[in-house]
């Protein structure tokens, strides 16, 4: 059988061509450094995948209940069981954070704040909080929230807005970022207490 010729130049292709053209979105390396999730396209709808980097084995978790638009990256559990992510509702793009269970696909919303952004950070070292920012009080600001109650506490807020909330391996402290000055951006730590 020949293989027919395009009639278009090699190297060239229609905006449509490269429109369909799927696309991998915020790649997240696992604790263990083991694993990656990430967002895909490839079916023409946004789905969460996992990367086993031993094995190379990709494989699709989500079932059609990803963000229409994905703003952060997933942030994996200390047990690698599930992941924390950032949803939107009817592509609103006000974003609420989720819990994901990678073995079963099931979501569980953890904040409802439909006029705010939420963006999941980080996670404790002993796993049973997650720290994120949100703009849910005016500017964005740094929280924590316990997974298994989904209790908020804010831990930091800035008259200009905050970025980042990392925790140390001991778990005593979180640094994050700030432009303080509206003019460059200092870094804090503080108590994660």
């Amino acid at each position: 059988m020949e293989k027919k010729k395009s009639s278009r130049p090699k190297g060239h292709y229609s905006i449509e061509e490269i429109l369909k053209i799927p696309q991998v979105y915020l790649p997240s390396v696992s604790h263990s450094g083991e694993k990656i999730a990430f967002f895909w396209d490839k079916t023409g709808r946004i789905e969460l995948y996992t990367i086993d980097l031993k094995s190379r084995r990709i494989k699709q978790v989500s079932k059609g209940n990803m963000p229409k638009s994905v703003r952060a990256k997933p942030v994996w559990s200390r047990d690698e069981s599930w992941l924390m992510l950032a949803k939107d509702v009817k592509g609103n793009e006000q974003h609420d954070l989720y819990r994901f269970n990678i073995r079963t696909g099931g979501l569980k919303q953890l904040t409802d704040t439909p006029k705010a952004q939420e963006v999941p950070v980080d996670v404790s070292p002993e796993g049973g909080w997650f720290s994120f920012t949100s703009n849910r009080d005016g500017l964005v600001a740094l929280f924590k929230i316990k997974v298994d109650t989904g209790e908020v506490v804010k831990l930091a807020e800035h008259k200009n807005p905050v970025t980042g909330g990392r925790w140390s391996p001991d778990g005593q402290f979180i640094a994050f970022s700030s432009d303080a000055r509206a003019s460059s951006f200092s870094k804090v730590i503080l108590s994660s207490s």
